[in-house]
């Protein structure tokens, strides 16, 4: 995984955002009590005006077709534009290839399981060489290696239109084509966004 040199735009953004190498991040702040579902509408109406803006659409000429475990896609205008979402308490980000699919994900700090579930969690999902690496750390380099690692896979899977499944030797060959960056979210996020391409 590499650190991302991707910037986070942070809605409103009222001007064309110029994409680096087809890739843009979008984020809105939230309060810490909103719900999900709110957070949900509230990023997706802040995508349908950012894209507006970045395609020199009206936002009602924008459509978006949300599915229930898959990628949101962009329908009209009808343009090979990867999108994807990852929502924590006080944040949703939202991933925009140009130029194909995408995969981000995020985690609160204050969200990451404690040291014992680590161990687990990592050993279940993260494969072997990752889980040893993880369970040589302690403390705080634990739980961000933990972190950075979870979400560098879950948005590989979200890159794919995966589910969350326990690791294989299979899973990881299906993977190992994708690439995966950090997303600097300040001091309270770690997050990671995925492509099929060298970025």
């Amino acid at each position: 995984m590499k650190q991302s040199f991707l910037k986070v735009h942070y809605w409103p953004i009222s001007n064309y955002v110029e994409p680096v190498k087809g890739l843009m991040i979008l984020g809105i702040r939230l309060g810490p009590n909103i719900s999900r579902s709110e957070a949900r509408f509230k990023i997706r109406m802040a995508l349908q005006e950012f894209l507006a803006i970045q395609l020199n659409y009206s936002p009602s000429n924008i459509e978006l077709l949300y599915k229930a475990g898959r990628s949101p896609k962009l329908m009209k205008p009808n343009l090979n534009i990867g999108i994807s979402f990852s929502h924590e308490p006080g944040l949703s980000i939202c991933a925009i290839h140009m130029n194909g699919k995408v995969g981000i994900d995020l985690i609160a700090i204050k969200n990451i399981p404690s040291e014992s579930e680590i161990n687990i969690l990592a050993k279940d999902y993260l494969g072997i060489q990752i889980t040893k690496k993880i369970s040589e750390l302690s403390g705080n380099q634990k739980k961000t290696s933990f972190a950075k690692s979870w979400t560098s896979l879950e948005a590989k899977l979200k890159c794919q239109e995966n589910c969350l499944v326990e690791w294989s030797p299979s899973i990881e060959r299906y993977l190992s084509g994708l690439i995966s960056h950090d997303v600097n979210l300040g001091p309270d996020y770690i997050g990671s966004i995925a492509t099929e391409e060298l970025i």
